[in-house]
């Protein structure tokens, strides 16, 4: 991120109100980004002495429990986002004025930015953003987080010139709290909005554009399901693709795979029979041979059998399907992360601050050991110590801790604390999201 030169004035009651709320929590070091009611932040974690990018949004006078519950569920799904080309949602919570979460700072530009100062990209520069932005999203995707709302203002363009999505879902969510009846944005409402990430980074509509290009970004918008690629990475595909000479299929390149190219599968089934008759005719060749070669072994392997108490007559070979595909690996994208927690309660009001998510931020066990992570939930939130050591409030997402015992305890004032032994294995994930707090008897 990039630093805005604009004073940060106390009769600016947006930012008064963030240095009023959140000073217990961050330094707010310099404001960076301004936006319709909000404000990013270059800040400094207290607690960790980690430096963060923080982003405020205020709350609406109508934007009351369930606006705040719908923020909170939001911020915890986000959390468990784990990807090269995500920003990282480290903490969030809400006061009595503001919404509010801390993540991954990125030296850079945002993407509006560059294509302000700079103006449109080549289109090998615009291949490799797009590449970027959509391995990550459809790593969110596979856990079943959508955007909602990817435009050039929330990519960020570091000096590698690697993209990285920020604001995923919980802006949408504050956005709209006070609209349920309104239908909730899914993976083909990114699809679209990639595909005029396209026509902004290269400065053209689509009738301007290559054909594949035109074609491709006019499936990606289309408003029939049924003509859409099925994912963020079949667009990417079918935007990789030269043109064909005469007589000659058009080839994907860098590992993707556009979607329903017919010339391309039927490449694909010539390759396909041309392997399976070589096999054949390797086959034909062998087999006298290794049956000769086991005839003259048979006695010997079946004395062997014998002695080692193995049946003499080996098992059947298990089924192969020599015409199966193989799972088809994609580099760009990642690893299924985690599924988030299923349910986040309600935070009732406890001003100055109501901290919902703490993921990030605690001290990482050593690389040589995988740690685990603590999925902890709590009806109503509490505070959430391991081995008498403070976490945050619930809900705790995806938080690392160093396999082995631990003790895990849930208090809140008025109510009957929760304890727990535990042990958590290298990489196990743990989850704990029914807990129930009850009410101290006087």
């Amino acid at each position: 991120m990039t630093s805005v030169d604009m004073p940060l004035s106390g009769r600016d009651p947006v930012d008064s109100a963030a240095r009023q709320d959140l000073c217990d929590l961050f330094e707010l070091e310099s404001l960076h980004r301004r936006g319709a009611g909000s404000i990013v932040y270059l800040a400094r974690d207290l607690e960790y002495g980690q430096r963060v990018a923080v982003k405020v949004m205020t709350r609406g006078s109508t934007d009351g429990p369930a606006a705040e519950e719908a923020f909170h569920k939001a911020a915890a799904a986000t959390a468990v986002l784990d990807h090269p080309h995500i920003v990282q949602l480290y903490s969030a919570g809400a006061t009595d004025r503001l919404f509010w979460w801390s993540m991954r700072y990125v030296e850079g530009p945002s993407l509006a930015e560059r294509l302000r100062s700079s103006g449109a990209m080549e289109w090998s520069t615009c291949l490799r953003l797009v590449d970027d932005v959509a391995a990550a999203l459809e790593s969110a995707h596979r856990l079943g987080v959508v955007h909602g709302n990817v435009t050039p203002a929330n990519v960020l363009v570091d000096a590698a010139g690697d993209a990285h999505v920020t604001d995923f879902w919980v802006p949408w969510v504050i956005r709209h709290a006070q609209a349920p009846a309104r239908a909730h944005p899914g993976p083909e409402a990114d699809q679209a909005a990639l595909a005029a990430l396209v026509e902004a980074c290269l400065g053209k509509p689509e009738s301007e554009l290559p054909a594949h290009v035109g074609r491709a970004i006019a499936r990606a918008t289309s408003t029939s399901p049924a003509e859409r690629f099925p994912s963020v990475l079949g667009f990417r595909g079918a935007l990789d693709r030269t043109t064909p000479r005469p007589g000659q299929g058009a080839v994907p390149l860098l590992g993707y795979e556009a979607i329903g190219d017919a010339p391309t599968q039927a490449a694909r089934g010539r390759w396909v029979s041309i392997a399976a008759l070589t096999l054949l005719a390797v086959g034909a060749v062998a087999y006298p041979w290794l049956m000769r070669s086991r005839a003259g072994r048979a006695g010997t392997v079946a004395g062997d059998d014998a002695l080692m108490g193995r049946p003499a007559t080996p098992p059947p070979p298990p089924a192969f399907d020599s015409m199966a595909a193989p799972p088809r690996f994609n580099p760009s994208a990642a690893a299924p992360a985690p599924a988030p927690a299923a349910s986040v309660p309600v935070l009732p009001a406890r001003p100055p601050v109501r901290a919902s998510v703490r993921s990030a931020a605690p001290p990482r066990p050593s690389r040589a050991v995988e740690p685990g992570r603590l999925f902890i939930n709590a009806t109503p939130w509490g505070q959430v110590y391991l081995d008498d050591q403070l976490l945050g409030n619930t809900p705790q997402v995806g938080t690392a801790v160093t396999p082995g015992a631990h003790r895990l305890r849930v208090v809140r004032d008025g109510f009957e604390p929760y304890e727990l032994a535990i042990n958590v294995a290298a990489g196990q994930q743990l989850r704990l999201t029914d807990i129930v707090l009850h009410e101290a008897k006087p």
